[in-house]
């Protein structure tokens, strides 16, 4: 049955509380039995005996001592092995007859499958002596026969020891490490049993440093293998940190989207290229500045070698995870017993396939990190190209304005969240687990600034050095620097929306991308150079003070026009499109008598838009008109001028007059001299008064023009583009 008896029993014989054959309750006949030879003296419990052993070859619920060979330990061994192997499903005696199959009346209800036994394993530290008096004077305390055990004996080693630097390679309980990189690992597998042992005999202790704890998971429905592992890191003071993680890996190759990806692949790789070839083809030819073109193809060469060794690490897999996982199944049903080097072996075989996962868990997480620098850089180019166009470049130069003003913000306010961050760690370390080391303090503040987390708990806080660390850090970092902060921002945001706003050039973007359009379409009409060439001869003549006008880009070798109207209708297409604000006051004038001509045509009975030959007859007959109009001016201006020559030799001819006037005046009217000089001024100043008259109306005449000037449509005339707009 359950417990085997010695010699008496038979095999239908039951033995429990009561033995047969002589055995009394306190022979020890439990879970395991015991084959002929095992006496009174003889315990049996958690492991069989064979044969061979005798009254002083005790086995005990771990391990044997010598004689023992059937149960699993070698003759001598001396180490008494508290991590049973049998736990791993090997039981003691010979096994019993395997059926014909294993019916299953129950469906598995698991998505995942876990793979093999978990396993712990830990690292140690060295021990050495502390270089502490109050240790040397209390591993130094003498023994007293009269107390009782453990005080009645000296010690045969220190009662304290400190932790060294260097990790151990010495054995442990038995077992020795393996390396996992540069670590030494000691490594058993877990079960409820074992880690009831492990408590027991304390195999992690005061020297442990690190402790993790693995199990392999394959999910079905994805084909994923999966480490889950829970890592503990111990410090001197025996506090413990926990990370959990899992790590999955998927094979692509096989699977129903590797054709997929690897048309999306092949398609990024080929775009790459192009864009790379673009690039150096422009370096070679671009006389101008190579820093950008130049960056840019180095990133389009970095996306370019990720993506063929992404293609070529994905197409030779060997799928050397799973198959391990695989082995390590028929490893694990491999077991033929219970032998410390054959459950070693397993443990062996257990942790090179987590060595060879975790390896390639730690290749995906760095080509990881490599493509998200990729993709952090590729957004910022994105971002630096978005200033084609004012209007959504208000993003990046919002930042570049503000970038001197945040740079000495943010200067100071790193020193008072630093300094804050140290207070709490100092002021709350010991007490409260948020603060209990210094980059966990800087983590918690930096929680409390973007979420608003509280780091203390209900029954705390209420003392006055956490009001006054709260009260402190609220009202200076959270009030205080982040409203300086929004300032900075929303005036620097303020000052490039009013600059864009000023600039009349700018319309919307869609509007823009439409002008774009209709340029294209245009160009292929009329002839003209592409912008990059405008662009070139632009800057050639940007020292010129003159506007943009018809005649100079006509006469341009950078942007070569087939004729003068190509030109004068490029200067028109924007014209059109900015409005008259970007020519000069000349054209503008032209462009305001040409509405003028428009109004008359349209009182004519001509339509709203007039054709090029209505508008030149129309010119035509307004310069005949005004040319009739001077002439007859000329005529009039002629007899007046004769009129006026004739009065002024009268007004010669009387000039000798005035002294026999005179003369005669106070002779025959009896006049003093006085009076006649009066009268005299008098007359000649109403005279002068007349012919001032007379003159100014004739300048008058002569002043008159015609609403139309003619210098408003003399040959030669252009319209002129101000430079700066162009």
């Amino acid at each position: 049955a359950s417990a085997g008896c010695s010699s008496g029993c038979t095999s239908g014989t039951s033995c429990s509380s009561a033995n047969s054959s002589g055995w009394s309750p306190a022979a020890g006949c439990a879970s395991a039995g015991c084959s002929s030879g095992c006496t009174s003296a003889t315990s049996c419990s958690g492991a069989s005996c064979s044969s061979s052993c005798t009254s002083a070859a005790g086995c005990s619920a771990a391990g044997c001592s010598s004689g023992c060979s059937a149960a699993g330990c070698s003759g001598g061994c001396g180490v008494v092995d508290i991590f049973n192997p049998c736990s791993a499903g090997i039981g003691s005696g010979p096994p019993p007859t395997p059926p014909k199959f294993y019916a299953r009346y129950k469906p598995f209800s698991m998505m995942a499958a876990v793979v093999g036994f978990p396993m712990i394993c830990q690292s140690r530290l060295v021990p050495v002596e502390c270089s502490s008096t109050f240790v040397n004077d209390y591993n130094a305390q003498s023994s007293n026969p009269a107390y009782l055990p453990p005080l009645n004996a000296p010690k045969n080693s220190s009662v304290l020891r400190c932790r060294g630097q260097e990790h151990s390679t010495a054995q442990h309980l038995g077992y020795s490490p393996r390396l996992g990189g540069s670590v030494p690992y000691y490594c058993v597998f877990l079960s409820s049993d074992i880690l009831l042992k492990a408590k027991e005999f304390e195999w992690i202790d005061d020297l442990t440093d690190h402790v993790f704890v693995a199990s392999f998971m394959y999910t079905v429905n994805e084909d994923a293998a999966s480490v889950v592992r829970l890592d503990f890191e111990m410090d001197g003071s025996g506090s413990f940190s926990s990370e959990a993680k899992v790590s999955t890996y998927s094979r692509l190759k096989g699977s129903d989207r590797w054709e997929l990806w690897c048309g999306l692949q092949i398609t990024f790789l080929l775009l790459v290229l192009t864009r790379f070839s673009w690039l150096l083809l422009t370096c070679v030819r671009s006389e101008g500045d190579r820093k950008t073109l130049l960056g840019d193809a180095v990133l389009a060469g970095s996306l370019g070698c990720y993506g063929t060794y992404a293609l070529v690490r994905q197409s030779i897999d060997d799928n050397k995870i799973l198959s391990g996982l695989v082995f390590l199944t028929q490893r694990f049903l491999s077991v033929t017993n219970a032998g410390r080097s054959e459950i070693e072996s397993v443990i062996n075989s257990y942790f090179e396939t987590l060595e060879i996962i975790m390896g390639n868990v730690q290749e995906e997480e760095t080509m990881k990190a490599i493509a998200y620098v990729l993709v952090l850089f590729c957004f910022l180019r994105v971002i630096d190209f978005l200033e084609v166009h004012p209007r959504i470049a208000l993003i990046s130069r919002t930042v570049k304005t503000a970038t001197f003003d945040l740079f000495h913000f943010l200067l100071i306010s790193s020193f008072v969240f630093v300094t804050f961050a140290w207070l709490g760690y100092w002021t709350f370390g010991a007490d409260n687990h948020h603060f209990s080391t210094f980059q966990g303090s800087m983590q918690t503040c930096l929680d409390m600034l973007s979420f608003g987390a509280w780091p203390f708990e209900e029954d705390v806080g209420a003392g006055w050095l956490d009001k006054v660390w709260c009260f402190c850090y609220v009202f200076i970092i959270l009030f205080v620097s982040m409203n300086i902060f929004l300032a900075i921002i929303v005036e620097s945001y303020l000052s490039v929306k009013e600059s864009t706003t000023q600039r009349i050039e700018v319309r919307n973007l869609f509007f823009d991308l439409a002008s774009l359009l209709g340029r294209e379409m245009l160009a292929l009409r009329y002839g003209w150079p592409s912008t990059a060439q405008v662009l070139q001869h632009l800057e050639k003549m940007q020292l010129y003070t003159s506007s943009v006008t018809a005649s100079e880009l006509c006469k341009s070798k950078a942007a070569p026009f087939p004729n003068l109207q190509s030109s004068q209708c490029y200067l028109d297409f924007y014209v059109h499109l900015l409005g008259t604000h970007v020519m000069d006051q000349k054209s503008r004038d032209r462009a305001t008598d040409l509405e003028h001509i428009k109004v008359i045509l349209k009182l004519l009975g001509e339509p709203d838009e007039p054709s090029p030959a209505v508008v030149s007859h129309f010119l035509e007959a307004v310069l005949r008109l005004q040319s009739a109009f001077r002439a007859r001016l000329a005529r009039k201006a002629v007899k007046r001028k004769l009129a006026q020559k004739q009065r002024q030799a009268a007004v010669k001819s009387e000039a000798d007059q005035p002294a026999q006037v005179k003369t005669w005046a106070i002779d025959k009217l009896g006049l003093r001299s006085e009076q006649v000089d009066l009268i005299m001024a008098a007359g000649h100043a109403a005279a002068m008064q007349e012919l001032s008259e007379k003159a100014l109306q004739g300048s008058g005449l002569m002043q008159k023009k015609a609403c139309l000037p003619a210098s408003a449509f003399g040959a030669g005339q252009e319209s002129g583009v101000m430079r700066i707009y162009m």
